[in-house]
């Protein structure tokens, strides 16, 4: 449920425009916070907030003060963010989530089948290799059509 629209890139475009060893600055804490912890959300607010010495450092004082301005402005648009953070609520980007159990389950990954059914493991079967993966069909009851002739021989 991506809400987007926190002033992060904006920011960054900004940081890269003042002085751009301070983007690459915000760049490597942004990754480096984002592989650790998988939360991009974290990783916006502390690479903001090391702008304000990186940028005074870079350019002086306008720098420092555009910094910390925009640090305070990122981190108050991040209060629900933070909100989930402390209550372990925020949703992890992709490339770090485990997969669901039906998806283990789909995929042949299970140490024994929950059933017995021939049927049903081979549905199982059957809709992983099409791509179905986690869908369920309804049993068919008697029923002989499509996919389902194949899967019950």
């Amino acid at each position: 449920n991506f809400r987007g629209g926190k002033g992060v890139a904006t920011n960054f475009g900004a940081v890269i425009a003042l002085a751009w060893p301070a983007g690459g600055i915000f760049a490597i804490i942004w990754l480096a916070v984002v592989l650790a912890t998988g939360f991009s959300s974290a990783g916006s607010m502390l690479a903001s907030l090391a702008m304000a010495p990186a940028l005074w450092y870079l350019i002086g004082t306008p720098g420092g003060i555009y910094g910390l301005a925009s640090a305070v402005l990122i981190v108050y648009t991040h209060r629900a963010n933070i909100a989930r953070l402390r209550a372990g609520a925020e949703s992890v980007l992709p490339l770090f989530r485990r997969p669901a159990p039906f998806v283990i389950q789909s995929a042949g990954l299970r140490s024994k089948p929950e059933s017995k059914d021939h049927y049903s493991a081979t549905r199982i079967d059957r809709d992983d290799k099409m791509g179905g993966g986690a869908v369920s069909h309804p049993p068919l009851k008697g029923r002989r059509c499509g996919w389902a002739n194949s899967a019950r021989t």
